[in-house]
């Protein structure tokens, strides 16, 4: 995953686009190891971000989703 600045104008373009980079890393990751973990902060305002992951097509069996507070 870059550490390159997610560039947008709108909030919504932003959440895509967070969202999209979410799920290339976990996708990466299942295909590199076969699992992904993905470690979360708690809080609604990450909900919208979650939502949207969720809806992503990703093998979900194969990836742990932590707290990390």
């Amino acid at each position: 995953m870059s550490n390159r600045p997610i560039e947008h104008g709108r909030p919504e373009e932003l959440r895509e686009a967070v969202v999209t980079a979410i799920a290339q890393a976990l996708l990466a990751g299942v295909t590199a190891n076969g699992r992904a973990v993905l470690a979360v902060s708690g809080g609604k305002s990450p909900v919208p971000i979650f939502e949207a992951l969720a809806a992503q097509a990703l093998p979900w069996d194969r990836v742990t989703v932590t707290l990390v507070d």
